[in-house]
């Protein structure tokens, strides 16, 4: 598995993990998590509730990211753009989101 910030190792459960921890070849330094602990914060963050906008930094839309599905990169933005409109305008007419 690549090392990377805030990956993990999913484990079934603690019977999977104990097996792969065992094995000698088994590299102990990555983290991991149990499937139900995982669904569980996966749950818990999913109702959180957010209001209003998520305020962006300018980086955000200045910085040249990855493409997203083969997309150009101007393509993307003027679609970003656009969407960000029409969350701006249907937040000034106060629909919500969460009343979706």
């Amino acid at each position: 598995m690549h090392r990377r910030e805030g990956h993990k190792r999913i484990f079934f459960n603690n019977f999977y993990k104990d097996f792969y921890l065992n094995f000698d070849i088994s590299d102990k330094n990555i983290p991991f998590i149990i499937l139900k602990d995982l669904e569980a914060e996966v749950n818990k963050k999913k109702n959180e509730l957010f209001k209003g906008l998520k305020k962006e930094a300018k980086d955000y839309f200045l910085k040249k990211r990855t493409n997203i599905r083969g997309m150009s990169y101007i393509t993307f933005r003027i679609l970003n753009y656009i969407l960000h409109g029409f969350i701006f305008y249907s937040n000034i007419r106060g629909y919500h989101l969460m009343n979706i």
